[in-house]
Order: C-alpha cells, then structure tokens, then sequence
C-alpha cells in the first residue's frame, strides 16, 4: 500500500512537472528535440539586420548561377502574367502543391513577399540538371533551396530531415516572413509532433497568415493546448521583435 502511495505521489508530480515545462517551454528548447544542425543557434534568430547580412553576402556567393536566377521570386511585371500558373496552380488542378492556391492576384503577391516557393521553383527539383547544385545551394543555407528541399524531403517521407531543413529556412529567412514558419510547422507535424507545430502556425498566423491560424486552431484539441500553443508563439515572436511584431495580413477576395 505504501509503494502504491509512493507511485501515486511520483506520477501527479511528474504530470505536474511536464504542465509546467510545456506552457514556459520556449522556442530554443522545442527546437533540440527534432536534432537540428549545429549551426543553427538562437543568435540567428534575434535581428533581421544580421539576416539580411548574410542573405547579402549568400545572394554575391550563388549571383553567377543559372539556377539563383531561376530561384528569385518573380517581379511585379512577371507576377501579373504568371500568378495564377505560380502561386495558384493548385486552384486550376495543375500542380500537387496545394499550398500554391492564391486566388488572385493581391493574394499571389502577398505570396511571394512572404517566403512562398513559386511552381517553377518546385519543378527543379525534378531537373538533373540543377540537383547538385541545389543541394549545394541547401547546405549553404540559402532560404529558397532550404525551402525547395524541406518540401522534397516531406514528399520522400524523410520528416526528420525534411524538420531540419525546414528549421534552417526560419533561421536564415526574414523574420517576418509567414511560409517559412507555416513549412517549419507542416514538417513538424508530418514528424508527429503536433505540440511543436502548433505554435508554428500561430506565429505564422500573428504575423498575418489567416488561414494558418485557422490551421492550427483546427489542431488544437482543446483550450489548454491552444492557449500553451499561442503563448509560446507570443514568446517567440516578443523575442524577435520586441513590443513592435509586424503584421501583414493575407489579402482577402470578395464574399470572404
């Protein structure tokens, strides 16, 4: 009878210990579970300004390349023919990736601001042509082959590295840029770990990604869960930016 106690004892302290940790848990911690490179440590993700160094000093690195070419999201003028072929395929039944489902064109370029990979981009993947350097490109950490490779990584079924990958694109992407969070979570999820890619898809919702939000308030089972899951996307984001988080909001069409 008194080990029965003690067991008892033990289990409602371990159960409160793991409430706890799970609602003050912040981002540093849930990033070691899923093993992510070693070179992505907490100090790339506190200013856009070291960011946007070496985003910089990565463009001068690959700018030669036929393939970083290809890889720059398409401007305004290239936007407006080609929207609905790159960043809406999805809705036309033309591509598999159903994360490309803009229905107009506010709504693409919006998109494209916002970290999206375009149809093109996606369809290299399949060229020989362009693998290695790709790859290399990948492991250099530029933001849209970190992308490109993340996705190719979840459609082999390899969800641990497809996690890592994707965790690299958040730190080396602007902070606030809404898809690499939305892919970071999509991975996380794919992994099994809905406890960790819940809190990704709110902060990809508070920095304006409606339909992200509503993504990871359909996945959260009940109110604690999507409190803990809010609380630390507010964590994380204050960390970043402080009182001041920017938010774009995802453009709406008409009757939504």
């Amino acid at each position: 009878m008194k080990h029965m106690k003690f067991l008892l004892i033990l289990t409602v302290l371990f159960i409160s210990y793991f409430l706890y940790n799970s609602d003050s848990t912040s981002e540093e911690v849930k990033i070691v579970n899923i093993k992510p490179d070693k070179v992505i440590q907490n100090k790339h993700l506190k200013t856009n300004s070291r960011k946007n160094t070496n985003s910089k000093k990565k463009d001068l690195q690959f700018s030669d390349s036929e393939l970083f070419a290809k890889l720059q999201p398409p401007s305004n003028a290239e936007l407006n023919d080609a929207w609905l072929d790159e960043y809406g395929c999805y809705n036309k039944g033309e591509c598999k990736y159903y994360y490309l489902n803009a229905k107009f064109y506010e709504e693409a370029r919006w998109m494209r601001d916002n970290g999206y990979p375009t149809r093109s981009m996606m369809e290299l993947v399949n060229n020989p042509t362009y693998k290695e350097q790709l790859d290399e490109m990948a492991r250099k950490k530029y933001p849209a082959a970190l992308a490109i490779a993340s996705i190719s990584a979840m459609e082999r079924g390899d969800f641990v590295e497809a996690s890592n990958l994707a965790l690299s694109n958040v730190a080396y992407s602007d902070s606030s840029q809404t898809y690499p969070h939305l892919l970071y979570g999509e991975a996380l999820l794919a992994n099994d770990m809905r406890p960790l890619a819940v809190p990704q898809f709110y902060i990809a919702g508070l920095l304006g990604d409606s339909l992200s939000e509503g993504r990871a308030s359909a996945l959260s089972p009940d109110v604690y869960f999507s409190t803990v899951a809010l609380n630390s996307a507010h964590r994380y984001l204050g960390k970043i930016f402080g009182n001041a988080v920017p938010n774009n909001p995802r453009p709406k069409g008409d009757g939504e």
